[in-house]
């Protein structure tokens, strides 16, 4: 069965569609499908009264955390957040209300394999940052 997961996307502050690849560190090069008049808490409520699960915050660049932060307080232990977060803010997430974290390294996609190769050193750090969050919440 294929289930629904809702996603609010934030740039600047604002729940956007954006077209893909067009986010880069250049602001001319964004492009958006649409941009929501309504704030990033009217969805954190909607996904709550019609129990979405699943549902979560993506913060895509600088400016978010107030909009990620009121779509969590509109659903308390109700959505997932990820863009920037890391072993330093996890916790404060969990405590703004996110049920989950979506942890970012480095805002790299890391080929595992490839960076034991390379990096072991790096490799290694990082699973011991997952392990500090991982035993905070649990």
């Amino acid at each position: 069965m294929t289930r629904f997961r809702p996603c609010i996307d934030l740039h600047a502050g604002s729940v956007k569609q954006i077209v893909g690849g067009t986010l880069t560190t250049t602001d001319s090069d964004l492009k958006t499908n649409y941009v929501s008049k309504l704030p990033a808490g009217y969805y954190g409520k909607l996904y709550r009264d019609n129990d979405l699960t699943g549902a979560h915050v993506i913060m895509l660049g600088p400016g978010n955390d107030d909009a990620a932060t009121e779509a969590c307080q509109a659903w308390p232990n109700g959505l997932q957040v990820g863009g920037g977060i890391n072993d330093t803010n996890a916790r404060e997430w969990l405590e703004r209300g996110a049920e989950k974290v979506c942890i970012t390294i480095d805002s790299i996609h890391i080929n595992l394999f490839r960076y034991f190769l390379y990096t072991t050193k790096y490799v290694v750090s990082k699973f011991k940052m997952m392990h500090r969050i991982i035993k905070y919440i649990n």
